[in-house]
């Protein structure tokens, strides 16, 4: 009777693994013809596609970009910041005197003036990041390198980006 017990149990061992070897079979058959998450959501492409030939009717995706780069290109210097050097002022003028009838562009906002025009530059770029400003000009005036934003036709439209920029934390001054 000893025998009997333990040929049926090593028969129902055996029944078991086999089982089992089964069930993870038929799982991993299963698991590996089922579709991928996140990969293949995207229908697959049947017939080549050549961009070439879906150029050819004349649609360029990057004209927008190319030239807004050839305008910039025309108007700024390499590093994309334009830089004007002036001659120290001879006489000042006062604040109170109003610019001649017909000077548009005669106020500017100036967010620094540095010793060295590393910094001034430097700064021209963090505007650009973290404001937006395209219309940055690094001038020489003397030994400083003053960094100004603009110009601007009158004082409200500068008081109004001076104002912008003042909530994003960069202070600036309306200069003429």
């Amino acid at each position: 009777m000893a025998r009997t017990n333990l040929a049926s149990g090593f028969a129902g061992f055996l029944i078991g693994v086999v089982t089992g070897c089964a069930i993870c079979a038929a799982a991993a058959v299963f698991i590996t013809n089922s579709p991928i998450p996140f990969v293949e959501k995207v229908q697959k492409v049947t017939a080549d596609v050549d961009p070439a030939q879906k150029l050819a009717g004349g649609i360029d995706p990057n004209r927008a970009l190319n030239e807004q780069q050839e305008k910039s290109a025309e108007q700024d210097d390499s590093s994309g910041v334009k830089t004007v050097t002036v001659a120290p002022p001879v006489q000042s003028q006062p604040q109170s005197q109003t610019p001649a009838a017909g000077a548009g562009g005669s106020y500017w906002l100036q967010a620094g003036a540095f010793k060295e025009e590393k910094s001034a530059h430097d700064l021209t770029g963090s505007l650009a990041l973290t404001a937006g400003i395209s219309n940055v000009q690094v001038v020489k005036a003397g030994s400083v390198w003053r960094v100004r934003i603009g110009p601007f036709d009158n004082k409200l439209e500068a008081s109004e980006v001076q104002s912008q920029l003042d909530n994003q934390g960069i202070q600036t001054t309306v200069v003429r």
